[in-house]
């Protein structure tokens, strides 16, 4: 159970036609005052608060389901909506989590991950050029095919950014941003709790805060950029939660 406080911005009831979560009878509340359930049904994340579920409503659905359409697949609102969706936001931010818990595994990929396919070490920083060779590659087959596809890294500069952008616009898959503003101070005390390096290797978990100070400023920066960037669609996700 995880507790947040705030208005329900952003979250409504599921509509989609045979969705084993929708519940036409709940009650908007005015506040998410206790999250006591989270499910995944037709590729979108469900929140159970007070007995009753909900959808996040701020993101075009990862699956193309959400608003009045069927889980039928003759349906034409049941195909994949392609999209090259791009996480932004300094280490400690909760992107690996939220892309966990709103996309298939096999639709994220980070650097991290791809660091360990090369290096049998996802904090190797020295694998992080043989990493983005083998991401770039499965970008292009992805996108090629027109498959939802994720990238989860800090992206905070605007190269980091751009040739993602380039490719998205080569195989005409329109890119959305994912823009993580949580507080500084939260992913500063996550990072103070993720290990070091283990013995023998250069590298941990733990980012040095002075990087991660830095990936915040060059996130909140984004903000004004992103849209005139090439993002078509671009949503902020605060997450408040204490690490």
């Amino acid at each position: 159970m995880s507790t947040t406080a705030g208005p329900l911005d952003g979250w409504d009831v599921c509509s989609v036609t045979g969705c084993p979560l929708a519940d036409p009878d709940a009650a908007e509340p005015d506040t998410i005052d206790e999250i006591e359930d989270t499910g995944i049904a037709h590729g979108v994340q469900h929140i159970n608060i007070s007995d009753h579920w909900w959808i996040d409503t701020r993101l075009p659905s990862p699956q193309g389901l959400a608003g009045n359409t069927t889980l039928d697949p003759a349906a034409a609102g049941n195909t994949p909506v392609p999209q090259l969706v791009v996480l932004i936001g300094p280490a400690g931010a909760g992107k690996s989590t939220y892309a966990a818990a709103r996309y298939q595994p096999h639709q994220v990929y980070s650097l991290d991950q791809l660091r360990a396919v090369v290096a049998d070490d996802d904090c190797d920083q020295d694998a992080t050029t043989d990493a983005r060779a083998i991401l770039a590659a499965i970008l292009e087959a992805r996108l090629s095919r027109r498959l939802v596809t994720v990238v989860d890294a800090t992206n905070a500069g605007v190269a980091d950014r751009a040739w993602l952008l380039a490719l998205a616009g080569r195989h005409q898959v329109p890119a959305t941003a994912v823009v993580f503003t949580t507080p500084l101070r939260v992913c500063l005390a996550r990072q103070a709790n993720r290990p070091g390096p283990a013995p023998g290797r250069r590298w941990g978990r733990a980012v040095p805060a002075a990087a991660v100070v830095e990936q915040h400023v060059r996130t909140q920066a984004a903000l004004a950029t992103l849209t005139a960037e090439g993002f078509t669609h671009v949503t902020e996700i605060d997450l408040k939660e204490r690490p």
